[in-house]
C-alpha cells in the first residue's frame, strides 16, 4: 500500500528527470550547432527595393509557399523531430533566400522541447525549453541578414 502512495511521485521525479536531461541537451546544442550564420548581408533601403515592407522590426518578407514571383527574397522553414518519445525535440532551420538564384543569405538554426510533464490525472499545461531561454543566444535572422540604410 505504501509503495502506491509513493508510485505517483516516483514518476512525477522521473519525469523531471528526463525533462532535465532533454533541457540541457538542447542548452548544448544551442551553444554548439545553434545560432546564426549569415552568407551575405544585404543592404535595404526604400529606394533600392521599393515594395518591401519595412518595419521597425525590419524587412517583412512572405515564406516561400507565399511568395510571388516579383518578391526579391523569401524565408523557408524547416523542422525536423528529432525524438517524440517521452517529449518533443525538436530542430528548426529557418532561411533567409534571395527569389532570384535562391540562394540561402542567412540560416538560423535553434532546438526546442515541448511537454515530458507527468500529468496524474491526466491533463495540465506542458512545459517547454528552447535556444531562447539560452542567455546569448542570437534569434534575429532578419536584422542580421538584413542591413537597414536610408538611402
Amino acid at each position: 500500500m505504501t509503495i502506491l502512495m509513493f508510485a505517483p511521485y516516483l514518476m512525477y521525479l522521473r519525469a523531471e528527470n528526463v525533462k532535465a536531461e532533454w533541457d540541457r541537451q538542447i542548452r548544448e546544442w544551442c551553444e554548439t550547432e545553434g545560432g546564426i550564420t549569415v552568407f551575405e548581408q544585404i543592404d535595404v533601403s526604400k529606394q533600392q527595393y521599393p515594395d518591401l515592407v519595412i518595419t521597425p522590426r525590419g524587412v517583412s518578407i512572405p515564406s516561400r509557399m507565399s511568395a510571388n514571383t516579383d518578391d526579391p527574397f523569401f524565408y523557408s522553414n524547416r523542422t525536423e523531430i528529432l525524438s517524440n518519445d517521452q517529449a518533443l525535440i525538436r530542430r528548426h532551420t529557418n532561411e533567409i533566400v534571395r527569389s532570384i538564384d535562391s540562394k540561402v543569405l542567412g540560416r538560423r538554426v535553434s532546438f526546442s522541447r515541448v511537454g515530458g510533464d507527468f500529468y496524474p490525472f491526466g491533463f495540465g499545461t506542458e512545459s517547454s525549453f528552447s535556444c531562447s531561454r539560452v542567455d546569448g543566444f542570437n534569434s534575429d535572422l532578419n536584422r542580421a541578414v538584413f542591413n537597414l540604410t536610408a538611402n
